[in-house]
């Protein structure tokens, strides 16, 4: 018997979810991340502690090179949530998901 699911299962529940809480718009799906770097000083990084992400996209085949705040590495199975400890999250206003 199978214990996990297929990739294509993975993938329906993750269409799923974006789609139940609206935020499709937010979610790149079918994207390899190929590198996360700390950004250049002339990017704004380093001393800001900024991030360089380098992604391509399977269906046109695009390449994306974007800066970024922070980065979140995510993965698992999905069961129980390793949360992380960032300081002030109490105070966000945003909604909280895993």
């Amino acid at each position: 018997p199978r214990r996990f699911p297929s990739h294509g299962e993975v993938l329906a529940y993750l269409r799923d979810f974006a789609k139940e809480f609206g935020i499709e718009e937010l979610i790149r799906f079918e994207t390899t991340v190929v590198r996360v770097s700390p950004a250049a000083k002339s990017d704004g990084g380093e001393e800001n502690g900024k991030w360089r992400i380098e992604s391509t996209g399977k269906e046109k085949k695009t390449h994306r090179d974007e800066i970024y705040d922070a980065v979140v590495v995510s993965n698992g199975h999905y069961i129980e949530p390793l949360l992380a400890e960032i300081p002030g999250i109490s105070s966000w206003p945003g909604k909280e998901m895993h």
